[in-house]
């Protein structure tokens, strides 16, 4: 798109389990503290990673882990395959192992690794800017085994006249309790920046 940085994107949904938006750290970041305020308030990315499905035996709980590097699996580069390469620490900084998962949809790496809570909670996805997407599961699996994920578009939709919860008076005989529980108004003017597709604020 060339108008928006990955950053401008972070900045309003920064989907911090996503695999693909953890920053890659190096042994300096580990101890920098004001690189981690720096990734984690401006960059909107997580860097402490937590285990959260030893069943996999790929990791244990109780420790602190740091994405070192995630690079595309060349014999599968249509299919979203990546291949993650972690260290893990104890609870007093010191290094312990590195690890490097199989070849894996980013998807899958997400469940066996997750950001730190403090970090989830700091990029928490915006409510009122990031979209929800109607997406049949009879689609979604047969989309995310091929790509490792899928990615929302916008499309234009001309909805019935009865489906806009402001002509409720017109069609007394429909009930609208649901449609004015779930709507609101987006204020835009918070956003500071081009970002989405469509862009949010250039969204009527």
């Amino acid at each position: 798109m060339n108008q928006l940085t990955a950053e401008e994107e972070r900045k309003v949904c920064p989907n911090a389990q996503d695999p693909m938006n953890w920053y890659i750290c190096d042994d300096a970041c580990v101890i920098n503290e004001e690189l981690h305020k720096t990734i984690v308030n401006e960059l909107y990315q997580a860097y402490k990673l937590q285990c959260v499905n030893p069943e996999e035996h790929f990791c244990e709980t109780g420790y602190d882990y740091y994405l070192t590097e995630l690079k595309a699996d060349s014999k599968s580069p249509m299919n979203h395959y990546y291949i993650a390469t972690f260290t893990k620490y104890d609870s007093t900084g010191k290094k312990l192992d590195t690890i490097t998962l199989p070849s894996l949809p980013t998807s899958i790496i997400g469940m066996i690794f997750t950001p730190v809570e403090d970090q989830l909670i700091r990029l928490h996805d915006s409510e009122e800017f990031c979209g929800h997407y109607m997406f049949p599961y009879c689609i979604l699996n047969k989309h995310l085994p091929f790509w490792g994920g899928y990615v929302g578009s916008h499309f234009e939709i001309e909805w019935d006249d009865r489906s806009y919860l402001i002509n409720k008076d017109k069609y007394p005989e429909f009930d609208y309790k649901f449609i004015a529980q779930s709507t609101f108004v987006q204020n835009l003017k918070l956003v500071d920046q081009k970002a989405g597709v469509p862009f949010l604020n250039e969204r009527i």
